[in-house]
């Protein structure tokens, strides 16, 4: 790959011997052996939205923004991906400063979401948002070893996870 040009992960790429990118249907498998660990340990007033989650709609949602993430990791690796509660949100309501991601973070490092062309953003911005969008992010991120950073008081901080 050259420098600066962002091309689809290959399906073949390995690091070392782990495959790091899941086709379409590999994903929508791997989702569906998942469903069970996700209703099993979710209270019950939350179960209902996992049924959501599982939609398929909800698992191509996933999908793509698995592959956005790992688009973005080959473009700004050095970057990682920037996790935390988005504090530019209309139900985000607090009197004093509160850990999370805020609008400078969202200028510096950008966002992505299902329908995000390739290499685009470290911060996960979908209007479809479920768990299971939110876990593919991190796994799309995680397959290619990307450092993943909290935000805290508007400023990333040290690698919560490494892959």
């Amino acid at each position: 790959m050259s420098a600066g040009k962002a091309t689809e992960p290959s399906n073949a790429r390995t690091r070392g011997n782990r495959k790091c990118s899941r086709t379409g249907d590999e994903f929508k498998r791997a989702a569906a052996e998942a469903r069970h660990l996700y209703i099993n340990s979710a209270r019950e007033e939350d179960k209902k939205g996992l049924e959501t989650a599982f939609s398929e709609e909800r698992v191509r949602v996933a999908f793509n923004v698995y592959k956005a993430a790992q688009w973005a990791m080959e473009s700004h690796k050095d970057k990682g991906l920037i996790a935390g509660n988005r504090l530019d949100q209309d139900e985000v309501i607090a009197t004093e400063k509160i850990p999370g991601i805020d609008a400078e973070v969202i200028k510096n490092f950008r966002t992505m979401s299902e329908a995000t062309e390739r290499g685009v953003g470290q911060v996960l911005d979908s209007s479809k948002w479920t768990i299971v969008v939110n876990d593919a992010w991190l796994l799309g991120g995680a397959h290619y070893m990307a450092q993943v950073v909290e935000a805290v008081y508007g400023r990333p901080r040290q690698s919560m996870v490494g892959a």
